[in-house]
């Protein structure tokens, strides 16, 4: 199989961040947003993950990265210097999976990458255009491996694949 052109990466249309991955024998994706969980996804008991920050840092000219967090350690405020990112406390809005899944919705799911873990993670990661479950020290969640299309060992890792995205034409082409 051969990719039927290289990924357009940074500003796209009316300088809109964009990562556009032509898949062959496959749907492309158009993908404007990243969304992840704070806590078990990018961090682990409230502390930010090695590399999290640097890896989003990289991928900032492309995607507008969204994390989600219920703020289980109330560490979301002092960790937000730290991630250059949209944060979103989802206390306000309902139970995890419903507000979450409802953010992608608003976003544009075909447009979305949702890289997560947990069970409250599955609903959003069926209706993104893009999922990416992370199998790291909390687990996986099966309903996240169902929805899931890549799994990763680290949210670093995703982030890294989305930064090299003919890894990722690897991975899923047809």
């Amino acid at each position: 199989p051969r990719c039927t052109g290289p990924p357009s990466r940074g500003q796209g249309q009316g300088g809109v961040r964009m990562l556009d991955v032509d898949l062959p024998f496959a749907p492309s994706l158009h993908l404007r947003h990243v969304v992840l969980d704070l806590n078990g996804t990018i961090a682990t008991d409230g502390v930010l993950n090695p590399g999290v920050s640097e890896a989003l840092i990289a991928l900032s000219d492309m995607l507008t990265a969204h994390v989600v967090t219920a703020d289980t350690h109330q560490v979301a405020e002092i960790l937000r210097p730290q991630l250059p990112c949209e944060l979103t406390h989802l206390e306000s809005e309902g139970p995890p999976a419903v507000a979450k899944a409802q953010l992608v919705a608003r976003l544009g799911a075909d447009q979305c990458v949702v890289i997560g873990n947990g069970e409250s993670d599955a609903g959003a990661m069926k209706i993104a255009g893009l999922a990416i479950g992370i199998l790291g020290e909390e687990g996986l969640a099966t309903a996240c491996l169902a929805n899931a299309k890549v799994v990763c060992r680290s949210a670093v890792d995703a982030l890294r694949l989305l930064s090299t995205p003919k890894r990722l034409i690897g991975t899923l082409h047809g």
